[in-house]
C-alpha cells in the first residue's frame, strides 16, 4: 500500500467515526462553557412538507449554575414558523418540573414569528439541583407551530443538570 493508500485509509476511517459518532454521548469531565447551546431546525422535508430536525445535541449536560441557550433555525424555502415552544420540563421520577431558577415561569421558552432562513436566540437562568441530588434527567418538548401545518412537530430531547 502506497501512501496515498494509507492516507485514503485514515481518511475514511476518521470520516466513519465522524459520521457515526451522535451528539447523544454525553461528556461530564467538565462543566465547560457558562452556556451550553442547543439547536432547533425546522427544514422542508422534500415532499412539500416540513419537519423537526433532532435537536442538537439531543441530550445536554450542563453543570449547577450554568445556562443553556436555545437556537431556533427556520431552514425553510418560504415557510414562517407562527411559534416555537420549549416547556414541559419533567425529571424521569416526575418529582421535578424546575432545572433553571426563578419558578415556574422561567421554565417555558417561547420563540416567534421566526422567518425563512433565519434563527432566534433565547438564554435560561441559571440551572439548578433540588437538594440532597447531585445530577437530575429531564425530558422536555420542543413545539413548533407552522401557519399551514394542521398538526405542530413535536419533539422530546433531554437536559440533564449536575454537580
Amino acid at each position: 500500500m502506497n501512501a496515498r493508500g494509507i492516507v485514503l485509509v485514515g481518511f475514511t476511517l476518521v470520516l466513519t467515526v465522524s459520521c457515526d459518532y451522535k451528539a447523544t454521548t454525553v461528556l461530564k469531565s467538565s462543566c465547560g462553557p457558562a452556556e451550553r447551546r442547543i439547536t432547533i431546525v425546522v427544514s422542508d422535508d422534500g415532499a412539500g412538507g416540513y419537519k423537526l430536525e433532532p435537536a442538537t445535541p439531543d441530550i445536554v449536560y450542563i453543570c449547577k449554575g450554568k445556562k443553556a441557550r436555545w437556537t431556533v433555525i427556520n431552514n425553510t424555502r418560504r415557510a414562517e414558523v407562527e411559534s416555537v415552544v420549549i416547556d414541559s420540563f419533567e425529571s424521569d421520577d416526575k418529582t421535578e418540573h424546575e432545572p433553571f431558577e426563578g419558578g415556574p415561569a422561567a421554565q417555558r421558552f417561547k420563540f416567534e414569528r421566526v422567518h425563512s432562513s433565519l434563527e432566534q436566540q433565547a438564554k435560561s437562568r441559571e440551572s439548578r439541583l433540588p437538594p440532597n441530588k447531585t445530577e437530575v434527567n429531564y425530558k422536555y418538548k420542543i413545539t413548533v407551530t407552522i401557519a399551514t401545518v394542521l398538526v405542530p412537530l413535536t419533539q422530546d430531547p433531554r437536559i440533564i443538570i449536575g454537580n
